[in-house]
């Protein structure tokens, strides 16, 4: 076994480990197989900015032109990087509600959706492009506040998502 091959498997026992312990409120849907799609992603558990698990509606967005599907953790199952916008105080949907925008990756496990790591990117961003290269690299072109637009790139690293 290469190290690569190791440090994948390690990835995935962590990544399997945490979903196996995490308590998701409600039934979370499985897929029809190795790919993923729009409408999956959109009956999968997210978390809200509290780190709780919530279905989208007020508390949590999918921007769905803003998704990226690839392999993220090299298991051979199709994942997806998702934009989220976040409720963060009150109702994102009433008038005066703050949001702020994450990163999230949502992990095709054996058939089930699970969002396990998110990345908070702040109020202000604009997305100009996205996706996710082989190794599980996620880049995303983008604009945070008033930096300058610049190309990020983030990995999945166990259960943590880190901009390398």
């Amino acid at each position: 076994m290469s190290m690569q091959q190791a440090i994948a498997v390690a990835n995935q026992t962590v990544q399997l480990a945490t979903q196996a312990t995490t308590n998701v409120p409600f039934a979370e849907p499985k897929t029809s197989g190795f790919w993923i799609n729009i409408d999956e992603l959109a009956q999968a558990p997210y978390l809200d900015a509290s780190g709780n698990f919530a279905q989208l509606g007020t508390d949590v967005n999918l921007i769905e032109a803003d998704t990226s599907f690839g392999d993220l953790n090299n298991d051979g199952y199709d994942d997806a990087a998702v934009i989220v916008e976040q409720a963060t105080a009150g109702n994102a949907s009433a008038p005066g509600g703050a949001t702020d925008y994450a990163l999230a990756t949502v992990l095709n496990q054996s058939g089930s959706l699970f969002n396990i790591a998110d990345l908070a990117l702040g109020p202000n961003v604009q997305i100009f492009s996205h996706h996710i290269e082989s190794g599980g690299i996620v880049d995303l072109d983008m604009q945070i506040g008033s930096q300058p637009r610049a190309t990020y790139q983030y990995q999945l690293v166990g259960n943590r998502l880190m901009e390398i």
